[in-house]
């Protein structure tokens, strides 16, 4: 698979996420303006559940059909089978311990929120399988379509609810016509209507009943945090800590996203050894992309904070940066997952994330009942990433041999890089600027990102005398460059 294409399609992906990014922005805008901090954490405390019984019913089926060498219509009938009945029972369990999980909160409006996202699973176990064949192809401009119309239509009912009932419902009622629109829009896109089999389905439990335990540890793993501190801070608290965790990696997060399924996609073709080879220069790629907006977000939290939600979430500036840190260093971690279950170690993977859940439950778990403060528990959260991060680099190494030294130094070097064309450049910048943080930012988005280009270019340059896969940056820029009306390559 050419590298053109990969990253073609990562073009594609990441400015339609972009653009549904900007929509909810829009929305979060208004919403976070109109709404209290204890509107957002009473939805947060219902919507970890919810995405873990989510996480749950999907069970895999994604990544089944995603690493098929080839694939037939039934295949697809197979795991539109199985993911019906596995959302279903999801649902259904959700509603039954709707009641219990409000208890244990202590908050008995949360059953109610439930019983709305048991339906949201009900609907998405409906939506049309043939859909992922555009993922297979790398054609994601069906795949920005259906998000862009979902999120236009989810954004104007959220705000219109927001400003009507300034209260946790409009949430609720977005996110509900958010999936009610996905699930026709993947009809509609699709001329191939799924059926109902039985031949094909035992094949998908068998790949999924490994990812079972990966994804409920995983889930677990990311959701904890929220599930322990329900109970013991208050909602205002739980606001705070779930919408900073939530939006500030948000510029990491969304250009990760459509970056993730194309790795898997991506290692999971050729032979093994080319596979090893893909991996290492996606995650050249990815540390590249992603250290600038790392340091960059970090530099200016305070500014995104105040243009995103307002001046009353300054307070939680803190809480904001560390959860900056943890996004950037999770995005890593993924991917390492991503290329253990193209290589077929399903167990392993499995067996990592079962470890590191214990670590983060045990630790959270003794960290809540010291009656730390809220900060605190959020810096302990934290920490346990790296730790998670070597252990995965470790795994990598051991169960599919491959090569791990260039990724590592990818990672520290163009945070290095970020941090050397950021600073300084911001420094210098507020002297121009004055009081205006804006001016500041402008003028170290202009000054800086030709200083990192330069920097990473030529770094990655003498690098690949000695590691060949670091030519994947000049590759990159070769590539941006021909699709602009300037034709000159880095030479």
């Amino acid at each position: 698979m050419s590298i053109e294409k990969v990253l073609s399609s990562a073009i594609i992906s990441i400015g339609g996420n972009i653009l549904v990014k900007a929509l909810g922005i829009i929305s979060t805008v208004v919403m976070a303006r109109v709404l209290a901090p204890e509107d957002f954490g009473l939805v947060a405390v219902a919507l970890v559940v919810y995405e873990i019984f989510l996480a749950i019913g999907y069970m895999g089926v994604q990544q089944y059909i995603l690493k098929q060498p080839e694939i037939s219509e039934n295949t697809y009938n197979a795991c539109f089978t199985f993911r019906f009945i596995s959302m279903n029972t999801m649902a259904i369990l959700l509603a039954l311990v709707a009641g219990s999980i409000a208890d244990y909160y202590q908050k008995p409006i949360v059953e109610e929120l439930l019983y709305y996202y048991s339906v949201c699973i009900f609907l998405y176990s409906l939506s049309n399988i043939h859909f992922l064949k555009y993922m297979r192809e790398l054609n994601y401009k069906p795949i920005v379509n259906a998000e862009v119309l979902a999120k236009i239509f989810a954004v104007l009912l959220n705000i219109g609810l927001a400003l009507y009932l300034q209260d946790y419902r409009a949430l609720i009622y977005g996110n509900l016509a958010y999936v009610i629109v996905i699930v026709i829009r993947s009809y509609f896109l699709v001329d191939i209507l799924p059926k109902f089999t039985t031949r094909g389905v035992v094949d998908v439990w068998n790949f999924s009943k490994w990812l079972l335990f990966d994804v409920l540890a995983g889930n677990i793993r990311s959701k904890i945090d929220v599930v322990l501190a329900g109970r013991v801070f208050s909602p205002t608290d739980i606001g705070y800590y779930e919408v900073s965790k939530s939006n500030s990696g948000m510029l990491i997060q969304e250009l990760y996203k459509p970056f993730s399924t194309i790795v898997l996609t991506v290692i999971a073709d050729g032979n093994k050894s080319g596979a090893k080879d893909n991996f290492e220069k996606a995650f050249i790629l990815l540390a590249l992309c992603l250290s600038p907006i790392f340091v960059g977000t970090f530099v200016f939290m305070d500014l995104f904070i105040l243009l995103l939600l307002g001046q009353k979430w300054l307070v939680a500036m803190p809480l904001f940066e560390i959860f900056l840190c943890l996004t950037f260093f999770s995005c890593f971690t993924q991917t390492i997952s991503s290329a253990l279950v193209a290589n077929g170690r399903v167990k392993q993977q499995a067996l990592l994330n079962i470890v590191m859940t214990f670590v983060i439950v045990g630790s959270l778990s003794f960290a809540i009942s010291q009656n730390i403060a809220l900060e605190e528990f959020a810096l302990v959260r934290a920490f346990i990433v790296p730790m998670t991060l070597v252990l995965s680099f470790v795994f990598l190494r051991i169960y599919t041999q491959t090569k791990i030294l260039s990724s590592v130094i990818a990672m520290f070097l163009f945070i290095a890089l970020s941090a050397l064309a950021i600073y300084p450049v911001s420094i210098l910048a507020s002297t121009w600027s004055g009081d205006s943080r804006m001016l500041e930012l402008f003028f170290t988005i202009v000054l800086a990102a030709p200083i990192y280009v330069v920097l990473a270019v030529y770094s990655s340059r003498i690098l690949s005398i000695l590691i060949p896969n670091f030519d994947v940056t000049n590759k990159l820029c070769n590539f941006a460059i021909n699709r602009l009306p300037l034709k000159t390559k880095v030479q």
